[in-house]
C-alpha cells in the first residue's frame, strides 16, 4: 500500500490515517512510533498528530508503543493529562551538566580535526557559554 502510494508521488497526509497504519501494522508483531519534538510543530497542526496517536494507539495498543517527546507546551501536557497517559518530565536543570560536556568535547574534537579555527582562548569561551545557553536545556 505505501509503496503504491510512492509510486503513484501521493502526498504523505493522503496515506496517514489511522486505518492505513493499523493495515501495515497488521504485518509486524512489534512497533514503536517515535514523535520527536511534537512542541515544534505548528500549534493547529498538533491536534491531528495527538488524535493520530491516541486512536492508533487504541486500535492497535498491544503491539504499538508511542514515544512522543516535547517541551512542556500547555496544550501538550493537557491532552496527555486528560488521558491520563504516563509522562515522564525533565527539568532542563537536570541535563544542564550533560550538555555542557557534550559542547565543551565536541568543540575540543572540532577544533583537533580543523572544523573549528577559533584560536584566542576568551572567543572560544563565549562560543561555548553561547552555545549552552541558548540551548534551552535541550
Amino acid at each position: 500500500m505505501l509503496s503504491k502510494a510512492k509510486q503513484e508521488a501521493r502526498e504523505p497526509a493522503s496515506v496517514s490515517s489511522v486505518e492505513t497504519f493499523v493495515e501495515v501494522a497488521r504485518s509486524f508483531q512489534q512497533i514503536f512510533v517515535v514523535i520527536d519534538g511534537l512542541d515544534e510543530c505548528p500549534e493547529e497542526q498538533r491536534p491531528a498528530i495527538l488524535d493520530f496517536v491516541t486512536d492508533a494507539s487504541g486500535v492497535t495498543s498491544s503491539c504499538t508503543k508511542f514515544f512522543v517527546s516535547s517541551r512542556r507546551e500547555g496544550d501538550i501536557h493537557s491532552y496527555f493529562s486528560f488521558l491520563r497517559k504516563p509522562v515522564i518530565e525533565l527539568e532542563a536543570g537536570l541535563i544542564t551538566p550533560d550538555i555542557i560536556k557534550f559542547v565543551r568535547e565536541e568543540v575540543v574534537r572540532r577544533r583537533t580535526v580543523f572544523e573549528l579555527h577559533i584560536q584566542e582562548e576568551t572567543l572560544l569561551e563565549e562560543v561555548i557559554q553561547k552555545l549552552i545557553e541558548d540551548s534551552n536545556g535541550m
